[in-house]
This record gives structure tokens, sequence and C-alpha cells, in this order.
């Protein structure tokens, strides 16, 4: 091998998330004899292998914390068409609701004034529903005779 030549020995100083190591450049071939007989090696695999779980004493004794992750929650669905999609039924559901009219619900305000106009019952905005009503009803009574 020639020299320089970058050697590297497990456990060092210089700290990493898993392991540790040293490194250092070997300029002469007697340099380089003397620190592969001391335990270096050419490559940090080979020296993190030699290492063992030495190569990472910084982590011996250390709690490994653990995030809390909160439950997946469904996507909420954000896009336009979706959303479009929901209004659709609701507005649908309101449809069929107005469509089907109650026969023993009380009359409309609008179905008072059509009324009322085609009886030639006098009223304005200020008189109320069960006023209207009972006028309407005394126009039917006179106009029937009863």
């Amino acid at each position: 091998m020639t020299v320089p030549v970058r050697l590297f020995r497990a456990p060092g100083a210089i700290r990493r998330a898993r392991y540790c190591y040293d490194e250092m450049t070997a300029t002469t071939e007697a340099q380089l004899a003397s620190r592969l007989a001391a335990g270096w090696h050419y490559s940090l695999a080979e020296a993190l292998e030699a290492a063992g779980d030495r190569a990472a004493p910084h982590l011996a004794g250390r709690s490994v914390k653990r995030r809390r992750v909160a439950p997946a929650q469904p996507p909420q669905e954000r896009r336009a068409s979706v959303k479009r999609a929901k209004l659709v039924q609701v507005a649908e559901a309101v449809v069929a609701e107005v469509a089907e009219p109650d026969d023993n619900a009380p009359p409309t305000r609008e179905e008072l004034v059509a009324k009322a106009k085609e009886l030639n019952v006098s009223f304005n905005k200020r008189t109320a529903d069960n006023v209207l009503l009972e006028r309407i009803t005394n126009a039917l009574r006179l106009r029937d005779g009863l």
C-alpha cells in the first residue's frame, strides 16, 4: 500500500449517531506498520466490525426515547369537489322536505298574502299572520253566506 493512508479505529473521539471512531493519516511505511499492529484498520467498516459493541460506548446505558404518536384519524376531505358533493346532498335533502307539504301545517305568510289578495282583504306588512288568517276566514264566510 502506498502512503499516505487514512486509518480508522473504533471506539474513538469522533461521535456519530450509532458509533464513535478515530481516524489518522499514516505518512510513512514504518508508521503504517506500527498503527496496523496497534489495532488501526484501512476502512471504517473494518474498524467498526472489529470493535463490535464497543464502537458505541456513548450509547451504553442510554434510555431510548419513544415518541408518542397520536392514533391516526381519517383524512378530512378538503377538495372543492367533495365540499360541493356534500352541499348537493344537503340541498337535495332540503328539497325533499319542502317537496312534501304537510296538509295539517298552518298556512305560510306567502299563502295568506295570496289568498288575501284573491279575496280583496285589506292588509299591510305589519298585519300579523293570525290577524290576516282571521280576516281571510271572515271574508270566506261572507262570500259563502255562512
